[in-house]
């Protein structure tokens, strides 16, 4: 199975290639892994995913350096992934999950398959129930990226982007009043892995950035859009708007709804 990996890189410590080396050097599957510098204020980070990128050559390296936002980069990955690469499914994994074991990685993945034409989402289930975040580790089916397209970039740099396509996932299966727990479009399957913490949240600058000023105003996009906070929306259209569809294409990636509905303070974005 060929698989495009997307990963994104906030905080030094050795994260970045002890993942990598959880997967690449392990797998029987072809993977073609996009990695995003995401933070260039700590030199051995940056030395860190450059001699990721130098020791797998198959690595897309992108030093842009700035929290620029999960749903852009992953959109960039999506694309390469999908339509440059023809890879079957996409894994988007977070700085601070790896596999435990050398066969964990393929083991879950074998599981996976079982839902891959059925499920838009398939999320990985760590062995840390107590801090199990669904989207730290996750895969697009070709499903979904069918139906679906790309994530919504006006949630930058981060937060709510998952719930957004959840809710848009929703709408798809005809079930738009399951919630994110109960569903039928997203299935968790286990694995050997473990998944640390925020690591974007351990950087002090990203931390303040996103609790005072990204999550606030990423919320207030979620409720334009959808008419209240998550499991309170009001809307079954983006913006009450019928003209707008679930599915964001390529072409519209970075501006999906237009001048009237798209955000304009990508400023906001300086660390």
């Amino acid at each position: 199975m060929k698989i495009g990996m997307i990963s994104m890189a906030y905080t030094p410590g050795g994260h970045t290639k002890k993942q990598f080396e959880s997967i690449l050097p392990h797998t029987k599957h072809d993977i073609v892994p996009f990695l995003f510098l995401h933070n260039s204020r700590y030199p051995e980070l940056i030395d860190e995913c450059e001699q990721v990128a130098e020791t797998y050559p198959s690595c897309n390296y992108f030093p842009y350096g700035v929290n620029r936002g999960c749903s852009k980069s992953y959109n960039e990955g999506l694309y390469g992934s999908f339509i440059t690469h023809g890879c079957d499914i996409v894994v988007g994994i977070s700085q601070d999950v790896y596999y435990n074991t050398p066969i964990a990685f393929d083991a879950w993945i074998e599981d996976c398959t079982k839902h891959i034409h059925t499920h838009y989402i398939i999320s990985n289930k760590d062995n840390r129930e107590a801090n199990y975040a669904p989207f730290a580790c996750w895969i697009c089916t070709p499903l979904m990226f069918k139906n679906l397209g790309y994530l919504d970039e006006n949630f930058f740099p981060c937060q709510y982007e998952d719930i957004d396509i959840n809710r848009r996932c929703s709408f798809l299966s005809g079930k738009p009043e399951a919630n994110f727990s109960n569903n039928t479009y997203r299935t968790e399957v286990r694995s050997d892995s473990t998944h640390l913490t925020m690591l974007s949240r351990t950087d002090s600058l990203l931390r303040q950035q996103q609790l005072s000023v990204t999550h606030p105003r990423c919320q207030e996009y979620y409720i334009r859009k959808w008419g209240g906070t998550s499991t309170k929306e009001q809307f079954i259209y983006p913006f009450n708007n019928p003209k707008f569809g679930y599915k964001i294409e390529w072409e519209n990636h970075d501006k999906p709804y237009g001048i009237q509905y798209d955000r304009t303070d990508q400023d906001i974005v300086k660390v």
